[in-house]
């Protein structure tokens, strides 16, 4: 078990967030949540093609491995709503955390992946053959019946070094658009922890 397994992540913990509908400082119900696979994720010492790269290659063609190395992965993001009958438009998906220096007494450096336009759209089938944006459908993710991603998120790049813990927070950004046009503004958060040996 040389370097390939010399590093591993572990994201734990459902990573649940809630979107809290206000006006003028008031709290109304939570409307939209969130959540990404408990499991355990390895940081994997090698590139990875994305479900982007997949996509735009033709047949016959081999996809180009355009994730970097030391990536991980998040297999799913659900996404349910107690009022469904508007679109729920997602426009960025932002993870953010800390990794510690790489020599003791040297301040963490703060690290993050986004994935947006295409990469977003690339993460469900749907999104992609049926949308020009990465859109919950009105009707669709319910409580009972979430709506969910069908290809893995990846980041890529990770640069750490050593066993560490760190706890990374995830952003979801976009807006829920009403059947007659009124679109209000969705900032859903989340938190992950993140493990490193």
């Amino acid at each position: 078990m040389g370097g390939g397994m010399k590093k591993l992540i572990l994201m734990s913990s459902l990573m649940t967030a809630a979107l809290l509908l206000g006006s003028c400082g008031q709290q109304e119900e939570v409307n939209t949540e969130f959540s990404v696979t408990t499991s355990p994720l390895p940081l994997i010492p090698a590139k990875a093609i994305s479900c982007y790269s997949k996509l735009i290659t033709g047949i016959g063609q081999t996809p180009t491995q355009d994730v970097e190395a030391d990536y991980f992965r998040i297999p799913t993001f659900k996404f349910w709503r107690a009022n469904n009958s508007n679109d729920l438009v997602i426009s960025l998906i932002r993870i953010t955390y800390n990794l510690p220096g790489s020599t003791p007494g040297e301040s963490a450096q703060a690290s993050k992946c986004e994935i947006s336009g295409d990469s977003l759209r690339a993460l469900n089938t749907t999104w992609w053959k049926n949308y020009t944006e990465a859109i919950v459908p009105g009707g669709s993710g319910s409580p009972d019946s979430p709506f969910q991603t069908d290809c893995a998120a990846y980041c890529g790049g990770v640069k750490a070094s050593g066993q560490f813990t760190t706890t990374g927070t995830v952003e979801i950004f976009g807006l829920e658009r009403a059947p007659n046009g009124d679109e209000t503004p969705v900032k859903l958060q989340g938190y992950v922890t993140i493990q490193a040996f």
